[in-house]
């Protein structure tokens, strides 16, 4: 046996209430409060389960205690992609509404840009804003 292991061994041995090679005595933690903490930790979290599935499943109902968490949220705003055109391999044309009014978008690696902007209650015809009336 190597001496440091018999130095160890016999230090251990012959002062058993003496603090061990980390300095510390003997770990005083209660198993029961282990036990609680580890308890309510796994029944926190199946519960967050469940709410996530709940909301999954049905994700405009929320339940009723979660309008005080978070604020409500209007269905009328919500954004909704109507349409998608893929215009070459790395540019897509997006056609997306939210809050009544729809939006022309083009999508690219390197960002969006604004087409248009129109509510839906307007015509389907393009017009430029800034262009003069014509009467006829």
């Amino acid at each position: 046996m190597p001496d440091w292991v018999a130095l160890i061994a016999n230090s251990a041995a012959a002062n058993p209430g003496a603090p061990g090679l980390g300095g510390g005595g003997a770990l005083a933690v209660d198993p029961v409060r282990v036990l609680a903490g580890l308890g309510a930790g796994i029944l926190l979290s199946l519960l967050a389960a469940l709410l996530i599935a709940r909301m999954k499943r049905a994700p405009g109902r929320a339940p009723r205690w979660m309008g005080l968490i978070a604020p409500a949220v209007d269905q009328a705003a919500q954004l909704r992609i109507l349409e998608t055109r893929r215009a070459s391999v790395h540019a897509d044309f997006c056609l997306v509404s939210w809050n009544g009014r729809r939006y022309l978008v083009a999508v690219t690696p390197g960002g969006a840009s604004l087409i248009d902007a129109r509510t839906d209650s307007e015509g389907s015809e393009t017009a430029d804003p800034d262009a003069p009336e014509t009467s006829a």
